[in-house]
Order: C-alpha cells, then structure tokens, then sequence
C-alpha cells in the first residue's frame, strides 16, 4: 500500500557547513575602517598644526 517515505533534507547539511566559514572579510572591513579613521585624524592634525604656526 501506501507508505509514507522518509527523504533527508540535504538543506540542513549544507547549512551545518557554511555556519563554519572564517569572518575574514567582516575582519579586513574593520582594519580598513580603523585604517582610513587613523588616516582622517592624522590628517586634520596636521592642518591644525600647519594653521597654527602661520
């Protein structure tokens, strides 16, 4: 007769896996912001100073 089957879900395999990737890139994107936020504030000290002995 008819009988229900059981079928896996391979969904939840490939989840399981991606759930263990590197946050390299999360990683890169906060060195660049504290990078180019150093960069900012080195630069408008040295126009303040630059300002300051003229």
């Amino acid at each position: 007769m008819n009988q229900k089957e059981q079928v896996s879900n391979d969904r939840d395999e490939v989840s399981q896996e991606q759930g263990n990737l590197s946050n390299t890139a999360t990683n890169m994107f906060n060195y660049f912001l504290f990078g180019g936020g150093l960069m900012i504030v080195g630069i408008l000290v040295f126009i303040f100073y630059r300002r300051r002995k003229q």
